[in-house]
């Protein structure tokens, strides 16, 4: 890192503005899959019951439904990413897009070890 030259973004507001929304795009593209895939999962569980009696009954039915919470969460954390950059605050719509993500990952993580 030069400190010497500091970097200026010569981009106009509107350039930068389409910059981040497209990455916020790209992002929820990303997230798209793992996003179906525990969707998938869960209704799986639902179809077969799961109801064998088993002691962890109570862990299977969060995930379960966690699972399909997983699109709701996904398109209302893009969708406030979206309107935060749209209002131009683009430090608050920075964190919105990886909530989908983290959201799958403990799905996994929780399928892994359950």
């Amino acid at each position: 890192m030069n400190t010497e030259h500091p970097q200026h973004d010569h981009r106009s507001p509107e350039e930068v503005l389409k910059a981040q929304r497209m990455m916020v795009i790209i992002f929820a593209v990303a997230t798209l899959m793992p996003t179906l895939w525990m969707v998938l999962m869960a209704w799986n569980g639902i179809i077969l019951g799961q109801d064998d009696g088993a002691g962890g009954q109570t862990l299977t039915t969060i995930m379960t439904y966690w699972g399909l919470a997983g699109p709701v969460v996904w398109l209302t954390a893009n969708a406030f990413a979206l309107f935060k950059l749209q209002k131009g605050d683009s430090d608050g719509a920075k964190l919105y897009p990886l909530i989908p993500a983290f959201w799958a990952i403990l799905w996994f993580a929780a399928q892994v070890t359950g």
